[in-house]
């Protein structure tokens, strides 16, 4: 900035102020200049590490773990491996999928990778996931057509270092061939219930697993008990043993049980393990009847309103719950619910994923435990209660996403929203920044929603949510959606 000579009038003082609510990202006031570069701060995004750390309570499967890292280890430089995990319900197949990719992740440096194909809104739409994917390891906007998001997501990984990619629940090879990393080197591992011998003639390795034989349950029985306690019931063990088939899943939800009441002798549980297999005609040796089984003697014994919240929140179209969500479906205070989910993941119903900073804690259903409680829903929810909890849980998605929207972009239209159940709980969010976290960790569920409105007739839901997430839509740059 040049300064006047002597002699030369002043100008009169100008002031510049900036006010409102603006978000500005870069600003400069200054009188006259000759050049200014602006450079914007470059946010690296961290490697991705998505997959879950592996239990404690990790038991037996080396010789499988060993079998795939030397099948691995001797697939060529210029190919991308793919491991295929299949097996029935409960059987363990996503711990040794996790155990696999933590147990090679130096050998990947670029990240790991982890995406559920299945969940409770159906089979994951592929566009969906590569936006998940790219969005992982590279911001700004992204391609709105398929082919391009998949062109895309092969690009950014032949640059970067290998990866490791985990699938789960994958229903059919066209999933997996959608979603391989481009250039070299890098590791696919899949789950899925039924073998894929498409993928075999592509080269994949494909691993049945089995249930735990006699001594690997009694291993995982005591190092989830301790030795003391299976010692002071020989018999009950061997019928647990017996009852669960040895699949780590049914064996899990009896631990919950036994760990839940520390003085409950052993038998007990067998006992009710063993009433439950009669009343649900469950005396089978098929693995998903066994598992449910197991789940029906936890549910027996659940008070009487967490019941009502297991059966009520399966019929939703979400793969997460949080306790405002559960409120707004049965009609209780976010505190009672969030209670009530906690005591549902205490006996094993539900499992507790990563706490939000903006929802708290959130909860998924395993899938042997979504199938149960929609059983329960289908023949105790009746009198349209299942369409009820939906559009409760659509209009709370509208109220929440809305108050979003005036808050990120006040300059949108404010266009008044029209409920069936108004909402009585809808989070306030504090600042900008946890309006856009939460709109980015629901955006799946939205979709679900927004997609399960248009089935269902709903179209007023359906434009107004559309309204309601557009500015983010745009601000986040997902032109895609």
């Amino acid at each position: 900035m040049t300064e006047p000579t002597a002699g030369t009038p002043r100008a009169s003082a100008v002031t510049n102020t900036v006010t409102g609510n603006s978000s500005l990202h870069t600003s400069v006031q200054a009188g006259t200049i000759g050049s200014i570069h602006v450079h914007p701060p470059h946010h690296a995004l961290p490697v991705p590490r998505q997959v879950r750390p592996v239990a404690a309570s990790w038991t037996n499967r080396e010789q499988e773990l060993s079998r795939l890292t030397t099948w691995i280890a001797a697939q060529p430089d210029y190919a991308v491996p793919v491991v295929a995990v299949h097996g029935p319900v409960g059987v363990g197949k996503t711990a040794l999928a996790e155990r696999l990719v933590h147990a090679l992740a130096d050998h990947y440096p670029g990240g790991q990778f982890h995406t559920d194909l299945g969940g409770a809104g159906g089979p994951a739409r592929v566009n969906d996931v590569l936006g998940r994917l790219l969005r992982a390891v590279q911001p700004g906007p992204l391609p709105a057509g398929g082919e391009e998001l998949t062109g895309w997501w092969r690009s950014a990984t032949a640059a970067r270092p290998p990866v490791c990619l985990l699938l789960d629940g994958v229903a059919h090879a066209e999933q997996v061939r959608a979603l391989l990393p481009g250039g070299s080197g890098h590791l696919v591992v899949i789950t899925s219930r039924l073998p894929l011998p498409d993928l075999a003639a592509q080269g994949a390795a494909l691993l049945h697993l089995g249930p735990f034989d006699h001594g690997s349950a009694r291993a995982y029985l005591s190092r989830c008990l301790g030795p003391e306690r299976l010692r002071q019931e020989p018999d009950a063990v061997n019928r647990l043993v017996g009852l669960t088939a040895g699949l780590p899943g049914a064996l899990a939800l009896s631990i919950t049980q036994l760990t839940r009441h520390p003085s409950r002798p052993l038998s007990a549980a067998v006992h009710a393990l063993d009433a439950s297999r009669s009343r649900t005609a469950s005396a089978t040796s098929l693995p998903g009847a066994i598992v449910s089984a197991a789940l029906e003697a936890e549910y027996s014994g659940l008070p009487r309103s967490a019941a009502r919240l297991y059966r009520k929140a399966s019929l939703l179209p979400v793969d997460a719950l949080d306790a405002r969500l559960a409120a707004a479906v049965t009609r209780q205070t976010p505190a009672e619910a969030g209670a009530e989910l906690a005591e549902l993941a205490a006996s094993g119903m539900l499992y507790r994923d990563a706490d939000h900073p903006v929802r708290g804690a959130v909860y998924r259903y395993s899938s042997p435990a979504l199938v149960h409680a929609r059983e329960h829903a289908a023949r105790e929810e009746t009198d349209g209660a299942d369409i009820e909890a939906r559009r409760r849980a659509a209009d709370w998605y509208l109220a929440t996403a809305t108050a979003a929207e005036r808050l990120l972009t006040p300059s949108h239209r404010h266009l008044e929203r029209t409920y069936v159940y108004t909402p009585e709980h809808a989070l306030e969010f504090a600042d900008r920044q946890a309006a856009l976290s939460w709109l980015d960790a629901q955006s799946a569920n939205l979709m679900s929603t927004i997609r399960a409105a248009h089935d269902a007739g709903w179209y007023g839901v359906v434009w107004q949510l559309v309204h309601a997430m557009w500015p983010w839509w745009r601000a986040a740059r997902v032109y895609d959606l």
